[in-house]
């Protein structure tokens, strides 16, 4: 997959893009308490650019992960010494009640 197919179609370039995520979430990190969690709610698109970093996907990966990131998932990441984490990805609680979701 290209991901340059659709710079076009959009203000940013997917090159920009996970890296303002990225930039945002470390933001995000660098700005809270010590010892304090953190919650950043996000569509799929910045989660997978995120995780993309995190797991040191190519783009056509990060962009590959997004299709299966659903927008109200929980992505899980811990932040430790050896940096970010991807701790857990949970989309289970979507197909529990699908009736719901109409």
């Amino acid at each position: 997959m290209d991901q340059r197919r659709h710079d076009s179609d959009y203000e940013e370039t997917w090159g920009c893009f996970p890296s303002r995520c990225v930039a945002g979430l470390e933001a995000a990190i660098n700005g809270r308490k010590p010892s304090g969690d953190l919650s950043v709610f996000a569509s799929g698109g910045p989660i997978a650019a995120i995780c993309g970093h995190v797991l040191g996907l190519s783009d056509a990966k990060a962009i590959e992960l997004n299709w299966s990131i659903l927008n109200t998932s929980l992505t899980i990441l811990a932040n430790g010494r050896r940096g970010l984490r991807l701790a857990s990805s949970i989309r289970r609680h979507i197909w529990k009640y699908p009736k719901r979701l109409v």
